[in-house]
């Protein structure tokens, strides 16, 4: 699970620029997927004055993605810097 401040931003950035799909909401969460298991990451709703993790405090550090080959990766990265804008 990843605390957001704004779902609604959260869910365009996982679906339009990393490609999940939504495969389920409940109040304040979203749960989603890249096909291979029910869910793959569940985003949930702080608010918008959430606080960002400090230093010795618990929080994401490290994100990574299996990729099915070096040339999958290399397409990944292509479309990833031709939404440089939205990142």
């Amino acid at each position: 699970m990843l605390k957001v401040r704004s779902l609604e931003r959260s869910e365009l950035f996982y679906t339009d620029v990393i490609g999940f799909r939504v495969v389920g909401r409940r109040t304040g969460m979203c749960f989603l997927s890249l096909q291979k298991q029910h869910h793959d990451l569940a985003l949930y709703e702080a608010g918008p004055r959430a606080q960002m993790p400090g230093a010795g405090n618990l929080g994401v550090v490290h994100l990574a993605f299996a990729m099915e080959n070096e040339e999958a990766l290399k397409e990944f990265y292509s479309s990833l810097k031709g939404r440089a804008q939205i990142l």
